[in-house]
């Protein structure tokens, strides 16, 4: 269970997402034009987006939001969900990894918050959790934040059927996303708010997986083929991603990081299979991240938050 954490009242929400740390030692560059060289190994599916210098100093609290993947469905405990294991690592679970939380590198001086619920939309989050956060936090608070999303799946699944079956498959799609967009950005006009939060806030959220390594089908959504709809899912991940570029905020990459690592895993003829690493990280519902899936949370959102790249393989450093 994570120290010091209150977790908000249950608002009502519908159905179906890191976060700070000292700067990471980066190696010189002669010129803004150099790329930075790392001294370990890539993850090459990775593609998130935070912004340069995006790296959060002395926070006074960490704030969760989202879904049930932030409220820690498919953990097999409490202190193996990925918002635990980043606040403070479970060593019986996760020996070595002692150093890869936010206690190592702020201390014990932070709060945590949890807003987060279970079956949580955009629209839940913007018309429950954020007024359940203003309850909790008061008019305005000292001392700047960390916040850590994983949104959208909910919405971009409840649309899945409507999609299949229209008509119209490219307007029920384009009125999705643009109504994910639109509560991003009034999430973020939230956080922005600098009468809030005068101290300011780093804000992290994830993009959107599906369990199918890209294939379309599966044993998941009653054996459904997906696979000619795909497309919605990359445009709703590309929407999210073009909205922290815009705004300033970080974007992290759970769809490249996950991919070839859920249902189909340990089938060698799909494209996203990971010969290096063929193991699933979805549990068997084929939504939330099993104990494996919810550790690589934890090392996106770490890396993230100390304005780092995801290394390539997760053993313990």
């Amino acid at each position: 269970m994570i120290p010091h954490m209150h977790r908000l009242p249950c608002f009502a929400a519908v159905c179906l997402l890191p976060l700070a740390g000292c700067p990471a030692e980066q190696p010189p560059a002669d010129d803004d034009d150099t790329p930075v060289e790392w001294d370990y190994e890539l993850d090459p599916d990775v593609d998130g987006y935070v912004p340069d210098g995006y790296v959060p100093e002395d926070p006074a609290r960490l704030i969760y939001l989202g879904d049930s993947i932030t409220a820690g469905v498919g953990a097999s405990s409490d202190s193996t969900s990925y918002t635990s294991l980043l606040v403070e690592n479970d060593e019986d679970e996760w020996g070595g990894w002692g150093e890869q939380d936010l206690r190592s590198l702020y201390g014990d001086g932070f709060e945590v918050v949890d807003a987060s619920r279970g079956g949580a939309t955009t629209s839940s989050l913007v018309q429950d959790q954020l007024p359940a956060l203003s309850s909790e936090l008061g008019d305005s608070v000292s001392g700047s934040s960390i916040v850590v999303m994983t949104v959208g799946g909910n919405d971009m699944q409840s649309a899945l059927f409507p999609i299949l079956l229209a008509d119209d498959p490219d307007a029920v799609a384009t009125e999705r996303i643009r109504e994910v967009e639109a509560n991003m950005e009034t999430t973020l006009d939230y956080f922005e708010d600098s009468t809030r939060f005068p101290d300011g806030v780093h804000l992290f959220f994830t993009n959107i997986y599906e369990p199918s390594d890209a294939v379309g089908v599966s044993q998941c959504f009653f054996q459904t083929d997906y696979s000619t709809i795909l497309r919605y899912f990359d445009q709703a991940n590309a929407t999210m991603r073009a909205l922290a570029e815009e705004r300033g905020t970080a974007m992290v990459d759970l769809r490249g990081h996950f991919l070839g690592h859920g249902m189909y895993s340990d089938d060698e003829s799909v494209e996203a299979y990971d010969s290096q690493d063929p193991t699933r990280w979805f549990s068997d519902d084929c939504i939330h991240p099993n104990d494996r899936g919810h550790h690589e949370l934890r090392r996106l959102f770490i890396t993230a938050i100390e304005g780092r790249p995801l290394e390539a393989f997760g053993e313990a450093p």
